[in-house]
């Protein structure tokens, strides 16, 4: 940290101006974890806003996963309420799995940040996200054979349905951060797990030096991002007119494909197409790796002869086209209890009502529970929705008479309309809203150091 320079109010001014317009009197959120990343962000975010009548709200998300993780928050709680920063914090919410991985906290953790801004209608959260993030991010999709998508690293704006993230320190160095804090005479968090050698991300970190002495220095990586960044731009843009002509995507989360209009577009924006639509139908964050996408893509353009799985979805090749539908085996259930709210299987946000008579499974109806229910009303089995589609709809059940599969306290299939009476008890909202959507604002590029974008 020796010789770096704290980040000024100006500084910070002319980057935030990057992301302009705001409301006249901004609010945004800021996701805190208590590290010098987030906690520099989120005091530089506080004094922005306040010199414009604005204010922050700070949002840390306690995973539960370490003992220290609670103590950690409120300290953190602690530290931006002495500053006049409202914080809140939020944990998991939902069944979680047995082995949680990198990715699923991280999923778990936009949830929240996302549910907490949509509760407090706030419409921009900022990211602490630097320098070193963006170049390690570079690195480690080049590892997992990632296309351009990938390897143009970070966005500094990324626009959500419901929010935008900013990203407004992208090209600093972490120490300049931690000069802020120091400036200020702020200590922070230093969380175990970024020394965690068992995680690909801290084993990059470690031959950083060794990369930076052969001249692939954090500079030069993230220059490569920006000029990869502007080409996928471009790309993006021949995507979303690849998607509106070649696909329809169903609002019970599935999709077909057109396979002709496919397979007349060039491979560098087929397959990043295709890669939105498996994110779109499959609820995950992250494509799938290059190497099986473009197989994939390879066949569906030579004429797809089977069906096939790729990014938790089924591709099945039919009369009209190809069939996209979520492989419903693979969704995880999540229970929600009465007044809460959740993304179910990264594809649905559901908020079961306050009035729900108690808690709820939220999770696909399987083909046991399809039968049963076609069993129960039998004009279901005319229904126009496909028939790989139909176990994969998600049902509301009541958890406190649910069974082991089928129909047992099937409460809704908001897709199918209501099942019982008493659907409109349970549920107040429930919309087909995917992490990733099929398409959006394009990618977001800072084109020098002054972060113009």
């Amino acid at each position: 940290m020796t010789g770096a320079a704290p980040v000024t109010a100006d500084e910070f001014a002319r980057r935030m101006a990057a992301f302009a317009p705001f409301e006249p009197r901004p609010v945004v959120a800021a996701a805190v974890s208590g590290g010098p990343d987030s906690l520099a962000l989120t005091l530089l975010l506080a004094d922005w806003a306040a010199a414009r009548g604005g204010q922050v709200l700070a949002i840390t998300v306690d995973h539960g996963l370490r003992p220290e993780a609670a103590a950690e928050a409120r300290w953190v709680a602690d530290v931006l309420a002495a500053r006049g920063v409202a914080h809140r914090i939020a944990g998991w919410q939902g069944d979680r799995p047995d082995r949680v991985r990198q990715e699923h906290a991280r999923a778990e953790r936009y949830d929240r940040l996302r549910e907490v801004c949509a509760r407090e209608g706030v419409l921009h959260l900022a990211l602490g996200h630097h320098r070193a993030d963006r170049a390690e991010t570079v690195l480690l999709r080049l590892k997992a054979q990632s296309g351009l998508d990938g390897l143009a690293g970070m966005a500094h704006q990324r626009e959500l349905p419901d929010l935008r993230l900013i990203r407004p320190l992208l090209d600093l160095p972490k120490e300049r951060l931690q000069a802020t804090l120091a400036a200020r005479c702020v200590d922070w968090v230093d969380d175990p797990t970024n020394r965690n050698p068992d995680h690909l991300r801290v084993q990059l970190r470690g031959v950083m030096p060794q990369l930076a002495a052969d001249g692939l220095t954090l500079p030069r990586i993230n220059a490569l991002a920006g000029a990869l960044g502007t080409a996928r731009r471009t790309i993006e843009d021949a995507q979303d007119a690849l998607l509106a002509r070649a696909v329809v995507l169903h609002p019970a989360g599935f999709g077909w494909l057109d396979p002709v209009a496919f397979g007349a577009a060039r491979p560098a924006v087929g397959d990043g197409a295709l890669a939105r639509l498996l994110l779109a139908v499959g609820g995950a964050i992250y494509p799938p790796r290059g190497g099986r996408l473009a197989r994939l893509a390879g066949e569906l353009r030579a004429g797809l002869p089977a069906t096939r799985t790729l990014g938790g979805c089924q591709l099945i090749p039919r009369k009209r086209g190809v069939l996209v539908v979520r492989e419903w085996e693979r969704a995880v259930p999540v229970t929600l209890h009465p007044g809460t709210r959740a993304v179910v299987d990264g594809r649905v946000e559901v908020e079961l009502s306050a009035r729900a008579p108690g808690p709820a499974v939220v999770r696909p109806l399987g083909r046991a529970g399809w039968a049963a229910l076609s069993a129960r009303q039998p004009s279901l089995k005319s229904h126009a929705l496909p028939g790989p589609v139909r176990p994969a709809l998600l049902g509301v059940f009541d958890a406190r008479h649910t069974g082991r599969g089928g129909a047992a306290g099937l409460a809704a299939v908001p897709d199918l309309s209501q099942v019982s009476s008493m659907a409109a008890v349970w549920l107040a909202d429930w919309r087909y809203a995917p992490r990733r959507a099929l398409t959006g604002a394009g990618f977001t590029v800072a084109q020098d150091e002054a972060h113009t974008m």
